[in-house]
């Protein structure tokens, strides 16, 4: 399917890292640090976890001190009870579970839509900004820098 078979990709063509970039969070950091923004702003970890589906909030307890890891069947649920970027949380996920290089050779196959120079404009944007708004305004700004 994408120019390759499955019994090619293995571990000599890509090696696993053994730990994440040193600036790129892991999803425990990732998720306690958005619980503790969202307790501040007044949304309770019982509110976000039945908001996520989990019948019992020491579950987001267990995630935070990484005793259990997120499910990727609950990955989307987490996403919208933590109020973030629909994907974001399973991209991390994905580049903590497959490592980094094999991650990113992953995106990069599967993402044959975008050119190189709109990557690099969407790999920007979610890297400098936390939670981007795109609304009227920021549209009009984006289109009069690109002209």
């Amino acid at each position: 399917m994408f120019g390759c078979n499955i019994s090619e990709v293995s571990s000599t063509h890509y090696k696993r890292p053994t730990k994440m970039s040193k600036t790129q969070k892991t999803v425990q950091q990732f998720v306690a640090d958005r619980i503790e923004e969202l307790r501040l702003e007044g949304k309770s970890q019982k509110v976000i976890a039945a908001e996520a589906n989990y019948q019992n909030p020491n579950m987001l307890t267990m995630i935070k001190q990484g005793s259990t890891k997120v499910s990727f069947e609950r990955a989307m649920d987490l996403e919208k009870a933590l109020e973030i970027q629909k994907g974001k949380l399973l991209r991390l996920m994905m580049m903590e579970h497959f490592g980094e290089e094999l991650f990113v050779a992953i995106q990069q196959e599967l993402d044959t839509k975008l050119s190189e120079t709109e990557r690099q404009i969407i790999q920007t944007i979610r890297s400098s900004v936390p939670h981007p708004v795109f609304d009227e305004r920021a549209k009009r700004v984006l289109i009069a820098l690109l002209s």
